[in-house]
């Protein structure tokens, strides 16, 4: 299924992250990315949250869920000014 995901899906999940994570949480990951310490998006119980949220509006099975959330949330964070 992961490869019948089209950019304009992979684009509207950002947006939808963009606008639907608390704000807090995404500015938090753009300061560990400025850090260069991706690795603590592991450690915030984040992929929970992104998952469950992405489930709201898209269709797609825990797999591909599994597969692009980090890099899904990453690209919204860096959509999101201060």
């Amino acid at each position: 299924m992961l490869h019948s995901i089209t950019h304009q899906e992979i684009e509207k999940a950002i947006d939808y992250l963009a606008n639907n994570m608390p704000k807090d949480t995404l500015l938090q990951i753009q300061e560990q990315l400025k850090n260069n310490d991706p690795s603590g998006l592991f450690r915030l119980g984040l992929g929970i949250k992104v998952r469950n949220l992405l489930k709201e509006e898209f269709n797609w099975n825990d797999y591909v869920l599994n597969e692009l959330w980090g890099r899904l949330i990453i690209r919204a964070a860096k959509k999101v000014q201060d």
